[in-house]
């Protein structure tokens, strides 16, 4: 079996059936990273590969108030070690790419790139739009008087400010929308940013569609 199989194999049992963060996002993403990999002429493909599978692989057992990419970091590094996958260079680039692929960190900056720059193009187009109508299925969809919401168009420190404010971010669910068409802002490689564009437009355009129906304009 090679190396991916076993981590594939290993990510699959360990997942949860989390709706917007199980395998079927984590497979995605591995597809988005392999693309811009190869858009942005990254050689280790097998390192891309492994960082994308064990991404999320702490999501599962993070308690409140723990950092998913830290707690899948440890569980990581455990299990590359135990196989013996990779050198200990290559394998200590993996571990930090999955520690701060959500947050800054200081992983090999290309392969960290790469990694959360694949994570955010997964919030994008029409995934970007049944990703929070899913996870957030609880809440309300949106607000007769603002359809569109507070946050459309609003820029990464706008949706900053509610984060830090403690409020929450999907309420109504559209708002979770635009929140992910801001991470535009936090694209890193050229690649990316060329492929997010179309996808946010769609995300606007659905915006402005159900505004329109909801208006009867």
């Amino acid at each position: 079996m090679s190396n991916i199989a076993k981590i594939e194999k290993f990510v699959i049992k360990q997942m949860d059936a989390e709706i917007a963060h199980g395998f079927q996002h984590v497979n995605r993403v591995r597809n988005w990273a392999l693309k811009l990999a190869k858009a942005e002429k990254f050689e280790n493909i097998e390192q891309v590969e492994a960082a994308a599978l064990l991404h999320d692989i702490g999501r599962a057992t993070t308690k409140k108030g723990q950092n998913h990419g830290v707690v899948g970091a440890a569980i990581a590094r455990k299990f590359l070690e135990k196989h013996e996958i990779f050198d200990i260079q290559e394998r200590e680039e993996v571990i930090l790419a999955v520690a701060s692929h959500s947050t800054p960190g200081q992983g090999r900056e290309e392969l960290t790139a790469i990694l959360k720059d694949a994570d955010m193009l997964d919030a994008l187009g029409a995934i970007g739009i049944i990703r929070p109508f899913t996870h957030f299925a609880g809440n309300q969809e949106y607000d007769k008087n603002d359809v569109k919401g507070k946050g459309f168009g609003k820029s990464m420190d706008f949706f900053q400010e509610i984060l830090d404010s403690g409020e929450p971010m999907a309420e109504p669910i559209v708002n979770g929308v635009n929140f992910q068409i801001a991470f535009f802002e936090n694209l890193k490689t050229e690649t990316a940013k060329k492929l997010a564009k179309p996808m946010i437009k769609y995300m606007q355009d659905f915006l402005r569609q159900l505004e329109k129906e909801v208006k009867q304009q």
